[in-house]
């Protein structure tokens, strides 16, 4: 009932190396893990400059929960490994200041990556791509420009999560324990479309329309908000009001958090005092480090915080997701605030 990809990538690149499988399995984990850094490290240079790089480069090796998660030979740590580079080459595909090489190179990569992700861990694609639509749309609302503008800049980053959601969902639709359909159950009205039991390609075309509706009318919400320009002080205002509020609405609803879930613990103060001061900063001095941290965060501190899927392990192994975030805004506090990483 387990998606294959991690099984049959040891399956190929043992047996093809003369390694023995328990070697294999008990180094390709810290192999993973290295390359984690490494990605985090172009994925920080890219979004903030080569300090903002290497300071979640560091904190990515020092995070005890993704320490213990490169330790095992699960999925888990393969996504670590191939996250970053799925989000870099999602922000090289959308970022207008690309050249067009660049720019097609990162759609190649992205393309690439959906579907090893997708073979290997399928609910890893809308859970990051859902965060980079919203780093995205935040990118294009703070820099305005009007409507057309907005819609310019949108619509091609938006039909890329599109397709790759529609893709991971179909490609793992089943009723079981790692199928979509079975999270699906508890999501309340939603419950509906966990009914399907077509097959997977016959399931694609499906989930792209239905998803296509709903990215085109958040396209049109994004832009319209983009042509409005609100003052300095009333973004940071409602910047500062979102930042409370959410922490808060999650201690009102959870307490304490789900069984496995410690954040001390599992991320450290050094990380979680960094991460506190990036939340603070990204309001106060936006930038695409810390937009992406803060997207991220949004979408990955909830599932950690709340048992939505009535699972005894999803809350705790979303923490391993969350330190991509955690080492995103860290190291925002380092950006260098170059041209480049700076936004409105």
């Amino acid at each position: 009932m387990y998606p294959p990809g991690i099984h049959a990538l040891g399956g190929i690149l043992a047996s093809d190396s003369g390694t023995a499988l328990t070697a294999w399995a008990r180094w390709s984990p810290i192999a993973f893990g290295v390359l984690a850094v490494l990605g985090m490290f172009v994925l920080g240079q890219r979004l903030g400059g080569p300090v903002a790089g290497l300071t979640a480069a560091l904190l990515t090796a020092i995070i005890p929960e993704h320490i213990f998660r490169t330790e095992l030979y699960f999925p888990t740590a393969l996504d670590l490994a191939l996250l970053p580079a799925y989000l870099l080459a999602f922000v090289m595909a959308t970022d207008e200041a690309s050249e067009k090489p660049q720019r097609i190179g990162g759609m190649v990569l992205f393309g690439l990556l959906t579907p090893a992700l997708a073979f290997t861990h399928p609910w890893a694609v809308p859970l990051f791509l859902v965060p980079a639509a919203i780093y995205l749309a935040l990118g294009v609302v703070r820099a305005g420009g009007g409507f057309r503008v907005a819609i310019d800049r949108l619509v091609p980053g938006a039909t890329m999560v599109v397709v790759a959601f529609a893709f991971a969902l179909s490609s793992r639709w089943d009723h079981t324990e790692s199928g979509f359909a079975t999270f699906f159950d508890h999501l309340g009205p939603l419950s509906l479309l966990s009914r399907l039991t077509l097959s997977g390609p016959a399931l694609f075309p499906i989930f792209l329309a239905v998803l296509a509706l709903a990215a085109a009318a958040a396209v049109i919400v994004a832009a319209l908000v983009a042509s409005v320009k609100l003052p300095r002080l009333v973004r940071i205002g409602l910047g500062s009001a979102c930042a409370l509020a959410g922490p808060a609405m999650i201690k009102t609803l959870v307490a304490p958090p789900p069984s496995g879930v410690n954040y001390r613990n599992m991320l450290g103060l050094v990380a979680i005092w960094l991460v506190l001061a990036g939340v603070a900063l990204a309001f106060i001095r936006p930038t695409a480090i810390g937009q992406m941290g803060i997207a991220m965060g949004a979408v990955l501190l909830p599932l950690t915080a709340i048992d939505i899927f009535s699972s005894p392990f999803w809350p705790q192994r979303t923490v391993a997701y969350l330190t991509i975030a955690v080492a995103l805004l860290g190291a925002s506090v380092s950006n260098e605030g170059t041209s480049s990483a700076r936004l409105g």
